[in-house]
């Protein structure tokens, strides 16, 4: 049996031109890879899109190549990540359901003693069953893990697949921020393990558990992700081959474009001399087709951040040729000029350190409005009143959504006075 894992697509992301044609094409292309390997089907973990609606541009193409993956008989297998659910209106997922083109292995009852017990999804044409969990919001995963009828899905027949949105303690990266759970949350006695939210490729398990696996993003998202495929980080899917009680894992490369790192260090150096190892190091990179990630960071000895022009830089390498310039800067201060607070390369990264920074000093009287768990459901409110508005919405239709997606985010009922 030969089954393919994707996660964390992240399909609609990329606003330059040039990296919306490489998100389509690594798409594309990975749809292509699954009918020529062999698979039986396809295991989505999460993320497919990054908001639940994306404009119309991504829904064509990918519409297109679901249906060439249904009409090749290769069955797609999904649950939602995080960026693909909306609490109060539908997401294209649901619209590739019902051409079906893709099957949500997500259904689940819940008894009246709070007890989940998801439902298996047999794949018609190996006989494996599926199902799973999608990623959760605020900190609810944990709680909803211990909740799970443990005793009846582990003690199914066959071959079994379980599906994750989240990210794993013991293979946790130190780098890693955010909401983890430990391995033991998951129910035992599953053949694969099909995880997302995680950004980079990883596998592992224990006695309890067979293969826990994470494809990592096919294609660099924010700069954080840039950063690490511009060093030892592989962007791809992984294809997995089962043969009795082992599953076997490879780790298929997704034609990402290559991402080539200029760094530099400015602790107690000048703007100057930050400029000048900047020319020198762009200087020395052939950019032809890549995407360049540009990465100031420390203390200089005087000026302004502002000193450093990593406009001029980057105008140069897309006039020699580069595919994109990708630049991080917020690791840059001046010992003339140091009032950054909160630091971070991404900008997720530094919307955390705000919000840590601020709702650390706040007092509601409400627990899940403070600490850790008011610091997500800030975040996640942030990225639910920041989506896009539909193609032809009007803006009193798209208010209205807002409001109401941002209502339920932070549990409030718009009848509350």
């Amino acid at each position: 049996m030969r089954f393919a894992h994707v996660s964390d697509l992240h399909l609609g992301f990329q606003r330059k031109r040039s990296l919306q044609e490489a998100e389509r094409r690594i798409f594309e292309g990975m749809v292509d890879g699954w009918i020529k390997g062999g698979a039986r089907f396809v295991l989505m973990a999460g993320d497919i899109f990054h908001v639940n609606i994306p404009e119309m541009r991504v829904q064509r193409y990918v519409f297109a190549k679901f249906r060439q993956l249904h009409e090749a008989g290769i069955p797609a297998y999904a649950i939602y990540g995080s960026h693909d659910f909306s609490p109060v209106s539908n997401s294209v997922i649901d619209l590739l359901v019902s051409t079906g083109y893709v099957t949500k292995v997500t259904d689940a009852v819940t008894g009246e003693d709070g007890v989940i017990t998801p439902k298996f999804t047999t794949d018609p044409g190996t006989g494996a069953k599926i199902c799973g969990i999608s990623g959760l919001k605020v900190g609810r995963d944990i709680d909803y893990y211990k909740k799970l009828d443990r005793k009846g899905i582990e003690a199914e027949p066959g071959f079994k697949i379980f599906m994750f949105h989240g990210s794993i303690s013991e293979m946790r990266k130190a780098a890693d921020e955010g909401d983890h759970m430990p391995m033991s949350m998951l129910p035992a006695g599953f053949d694969y393990y099909a995880g997302g939210h995680v950004h980079e490729y990883g596998t592992g398990g224990d006695d309890s558990h067979g293969v826990v696996a994470y494809p990592g993003t096919p294609f660099a998202g924010n700069y954080a992700d840039f950063v690490a495929s511009a060093g030892d980080t592989k962007r791809g899917y992984i294809m997995a081959d089962s043969s009795g009680d082992k599953v076997s894992v490879e780790f298929v490369e997704s034609g990402s474009p290559e991402h080539v790192p200029i760094t530099v260090d400015a602790n107690g150096r000048s703007p100057q001399i930050v400029n000048e190892r900047l020319e020198e190091k762009a200087g020395a990179e052939d950019p032809v087709g890549k995407i360049m990630v540009v990465r100031v960071y420390g203390q200089m000895s005087e000026g302004r951040t502002a000193d450093v022009d990593t406009a001029r830089v980057s105008l140069g390498l897309l006039e020699r040729g580069a595919l994109a310039v990708e630049v991080g800067r917020n690791m840059l201060t001046s010992r003339e000029y140091d009032v950054v607070r909160v630091r971070g390369e991404s900008r997720d990264q530094i919307v955390r350190g705000v919000l840590e920074t601020n709702i650390g000093q706040v007092r509601t009287g409400i627990e899940r409005l403070e600490g850790g768990s008011g610091v997500r459901i800030a975040e996640e409110l942030l990225r639910r009143i920041g989506q896009p508005k539909i193609e032809n919405e009007d803006n009193k239709t798209y208010d209205a959504r807002m409001i109401t997606d941002g209502s339920k985010t932070m549990g409030l009922s718009l009848d509350d006075p």
